[in-house]
């Protein structure tokens, strides 16, 4: 048949694959070689011809560049274990960047590929260009050595050498699937590695033949799939449920959210030492010596601490000891408060840790293990259920998973850069132009006006820049203190109406709220008094926020300047009108109030600046011009918090916590200090540099929260910024602005922090409302609001605590979090010996139902696992005779329907006769005749039916016929 025009790719491979079986079969006979189908496919999407063809035709495929755009297509060259050869250098030369082959991608994904050089004249610099590909991709995807040998087999397995030799190059009983006849002495792969590589093939079998049987309800048996062995794929599938059903998960796992849940089994023998996690563990209790709930929180009410007549002002009197303020009776000495180890006591548990986190190369690889493997877990969790998640069509409707709807706070912003620039700016001008004659301060006893600063430094308010004004205010210390101080010559009225400006912005959303910073230097003891007054002379109080006070690390130029004589007088001024208030509130009403809008207090300054070392010199003894340490800032700030706090809960009033910055940049004994005494932390970047210390951090769960945007400053690049990783893995992670006025450019600063994050990392809303959870559980709102912005039981981690329609975070992600959470705790604890435990940061399930119970008065009925689908485990007693109760329960119910079913039709039954006599009664009275009568209900059960269903014929005929 002649054919002029294009002949299909269809046609083209299966003449030629068919041409090439009848050959072989030919040269079978005559016990000679046969010859592979190896097609190359350089057809781009939407076409797929030649990908099909070569899917259901070849043996092996060459380049094929449409690949990449079907999943479905790369999903069954991996099921069906289809060879595939690419040359990344060669595309890299012609079609695509090195870094966008998907080589590395198919190579993860379990498909047989390997390299080759296809054209070296054109595109190898090197003698052995073969060496050159592995080399590149070694170094560019950051492949094993592992991988590296992993990929030379499946070279061999690709190549059409006849069987001989790559028995010679591999293993004499080598297997294409499995490790079994593996030898590893010539191909550097492992047993571990080709087993994992079958049990995941065995897994997708046995989930393939699952949904065939689940598709098919009606009619004939479905086929199953039996790519591998049918025996393999049940033995697979058993384990997995059985490892599903380990009695462990019982303690954690809350099986009334389904999604489809994750198990890694660990080989004994791969397990570590019992002293690695012994030493975790111990490292782990010392942060329970400085950090532990000592008493819940309560609601304040301003006038509540003037009420209690019980105790009484008088007997009381409090003074610094070594450095920590402490209250007794008058006349009687104070003891050493037990809950306050001394500071010689954290110095040596500060070195602990540094030795652990540093020295200790067994527990660094158990970190990094770990903490990998939690973020493939998260990575793997959502591939299962990222549908799941978003909730199906009719939860969408009462719950829409909108993040803008979800209460996120900022918690950690400078009050002085917490305004966007362009606020600023609108700012500045409508003082220049509108209020110039406003005298902002004196300069030789005479008053200098707003106009003349300007007239002084040549500035034209109508053409001002953003960049212009900021120079103005960094070089010009007047200028600066006038607009951005709460303590000034105008008492701070420019900077409360600035800050109020910039807090209506969140009134405008309805959801976001900040923990705005302002600053306590220590330099005298009416700081506090002078910050209260300005506080209440033009009402900052907000709903939208709350507020921290910065404690910067300011005494070496206290002490340069003379305003203190030694570190003790600084701690001093910060502490000692705490103290004083607190015990004697009506001295100034004002500053009782302003502390009541306080949640803590954090630490601040340049990280970056060399410590000494830390030492056990008493503050009062440090009179040295030199800064103390870090931690010796942290210990005396914690301590002196810790003690004002204990006396402040005792008589019913607000308590603050502490949350430095650290981890910004610095030593990691910055982090130590922070695991140690802190409730929280902001910044945490230097985190990722040392993986036992981040492994600590998400054990214990010490909230941190992030600024990438600011820590681009000089901290990390955002690209580099570690927030992804640390929010896969499950820390307990937010994010925040800090400085707004620097480093955002819109009006909605927070908006746009989370906005860029979801952007540049791909965060999914779920992503979002989960990160914004965070942000309000590490927040210092009262409980009442936090109770209003997440549900009643916010304090719980299950999703016991978790409502869906305020959080709007997923009861899956929740759930996910939780089992996570405690199947690593639960992994560590199986190393330790019995009798000892883990501190948990999370409580068990059955914990966590008792106080779900005890607050909502209503029962909580979890499903039993079963062992398999739709079964219970009967071999356990309890999950029998709760099941046994469930049948008996549903028996009963069934039988009451009945009744109420058979009652109902009675009446009707009745009814109908009724009705029916009535029309004879009329018929009869027009001379017709009714033949056949309705019997009661009782006759009727009297009377034998032939048939079921009849009913007495009713025959109506007029007497006239």
């Amino acid at each position: 048949m002649n054919w002029n025009g294009n002949i299909s790719d269809f046609y083209f491979f299966y003449y030629i694959w068919s041409n090439l079986v009848a050959l072989n079969a030919l040269r079978a006979r005559q016990e000679l070689n046969t010859l592979n189908f190896c097609p190359a496919v350089f057809e781009l999407a939407p076409k797929y011809e030649q990908l099909i063809s070569s899917f259901l035709l070849g043996d092996v495929v060459y380049h094929v560049k449409s690949l990449e755009s079907s999943w479905i297509m790369q999903y069954l060259f991996m099921f069906c274990r289809i060879g595939v050869v690419m040359s990344p250098l060669r595309d890299n030369a012609l079609s695509m960047s090195y870094f966008d082959h998907p080589i590395f991608r198919y190579f993860q994904q379990g498909i047989i590929v390997s390299i080759t050089t296809s054209d070296p004249l054109y595109v190898h610099h090197s003698v052995n260009p073969l060496l050159e590909e592995y080399a590149t991709l070694m170094k560019l995807f950051s492949l094993t050595p592992m991988g590296v040998c992993e990929m030379a087999r499946n070279s061999v397995l690709n190549s059409n050498f006849p069987l001989e030799s790559k028995r010679k190059w591999i293993s004499d009983t080598f297997q294409t699937v499995g490790g079994k006849g593996n030898d590893i002495r010539r191909t550097g792969v492992c047993d571990f590695r080709l087993e994992f590589r079958h049990e995941c093939l065995l897994h997708e079998e046995a989930v393939l033949n699952i949904v065939l049987s689940h598709v098919a309800k009606k009619g004939e048996q479905p086929l199953t799939i039996n790519m591998i062995s049918e025996a393999g794929a049940a033995r697979t599938l058993d384990e997995s449920l059985q490892r599903l059903q380990d009695r462990r998960r019982i303690n954690h796992t809350d099986w009334r959210v389904m999604f489809s849940r994750i198990d890694v089994a660990d080989v004994p023998s791969r397990m570590p030492d019992r002293e690695v996690v012994e030493t975790l563990r111990n490292v782990i209790v010392l942060r329970s010596k400085y950090v532990a709930p000592r008493f819940s929180e309560v609601d304040v009410q301003v006038e509540d601490v003037f009420n209690d007549s019980k105790f009484d002002e008088s007997l009381w009197e409090y003074n610094s000891y070594y450095g920590v303020f402490l209250i007794f009776r008058i006349g009687s000495s104070p003891p050493w408060p037990s809950f306050v180890p001394p500071v010689k006591e954290f110095i040596h548990d500060v070195n602990t840790v540094r030795g652990v986190v540093m020295g200790n190369q067994s527990l660094q690889h158990l970190a990094s293990q770990r903490l990998n493997l939690l973020e493939r877990k998260f990575h793997l969790h959502l591939s299962l259920n990222i549908s799941k998640e978003s909730g199906k069509k009719e939860e969408k409707e009462w719950n829409n998973r909108d993040f803008f709807t979800a209460h996120k706070v900022d918690t950690n912003v400078q009050t002085e850069a917490g305004m966007n620039a362009r606020t600023l700016l609108e700012f500045f001008v409508e003082k220049a132009l509108q209020h110039g004659h406003d005298v902002v301060f004196e300069e030789d006893n005479k008053p200098v006006t707003l106009r003349q600063v300007l007239e002084r430094h040549n500035i034209n308010p109508t053409r001002i820049t953003v960049d212009e004004l900021n120079h103005l205010l960094n070089t010009n210390p007047q200028m600066r203190t006038t607009f951005l101080d709460p303590n000034n010559f105008m008492k701070g009225r420019y900077f409360a109406e600035l800050t109020k400006r910039t807090l209506d912005l969140y009134q405008e959303d309805a959801f976001s709220f900040s923990e705005n910073r302002l600053v306590i230097s220590g330099k005298s003891k009416d700081e506090w008094a002078i910050l209260a007054h300005w506080f209440d002379r033009y009402g900052m109080a907000s709903r939208q926020n709350r507020w921290m006070i910065s404690l910067p690390r300011r005494y070496r130029r206290l002490r340069q300047q003379g305003i203190v004589r030694n570190f003790g007088e600084y701690l001093d001024n910060i502490f000692q009108p705490l103290w004083e208030v607190s015990l004697h509130p009506a001295e100034d009403i004002r500053f009782h109030y302003f502390l009541t809008h306080v949640s803590g207090m954090d630490c601040v300054d340049d990280e970056s600046k060399i410590d000494l070392p830390l030492s056990c010199k008493y503050p009062h003894d440090w009179n040295s011009e030199l800064n103390p340490p870090y931690n010796m800032y942290l210990y005396y700030y914690w301590a002196n918090i810790t003690t004002l706090n204990e006396f402040r809960a005792s008589r019913g009033l607000s308590t603050f916590a502490f949350r430095p910055q650290c981890g910004e940049l610095g030593d990691v004994e910055h982090l130590i200090g922070g695991f140690l005494l802190a409730d929280g932390i902001n910044h945490g970047v230097t985190l990722h540099q040392n993986p036992a210390l981040e492994y600590m951090y998400y054990i214990t769960q010490v909230g941190v929260a992030m600024s990438p945007l600011s820590n681009t400053a000089g901290a990390s690049e955002y690209l580099l910024n570690p927030f992804p990783h640390f929010f896969r893995r499950g820390l307990n992670v937010s994010l925040a602005t800090n400085q707004p006025l620097y480093f955002h450019f819109t009006r909605e600063p927070l908006i746009e922090e989370y906005s860029i994050a979801a952007k540049l990392w791909q965060f999914e809303f779920n992503d979002l409302s989960e990160i914004a959870r965070n942000s309000v559980l590490q927040s210092g709102f009262p409980r009442a609001w936090k109770e209003n912005a997440l549900g009643k039981l916010y304090y719980l981690k299950s999703t016991l605590g978790n409502d869906a329609r305020k959080s709007r975070v997923s009861d899956i992600r929740v759930a996910y979090r939780y089992e996570v959470y405690h199947t690593e705790l639960n992994f560590l604890l199986d190393q330790l010996a019995d009798g000892i435990e883990m501190p948990r940061a999370m409580k068990l399930l059955e914990e966590e139902i008792s106080i779900y119970e005890n607050v909502m008065q209503k029962k909580v009925d979890l499903p039993l696992s079963s062992t398999k689908p739709g079964e219970e485990d009967f071999a356990d007693p309890l999950h029998r005779v709760a099941r046994l109760k469930e049948e008996l329960g549903v028996l009963d119910r069934q039988l009451q329907h009945c009744h109420a079913v058979v009652a109902k039709y009675r009446k009707e039954n009745s009814n109908i006769i009724a009705s029916f006599n009535r029309i004879r009664e009329s018929l009869s009275s027009d001379s017709l005749v009714v033949k056949g009568n309705l019997a009661s209900d009782e006759v009727i059960q009297e009377k034998h039916v032939e048939k079921e269903g009849s009913s007495s014929s009713i025959k109506i005929t007029s007497s006239n016929s």
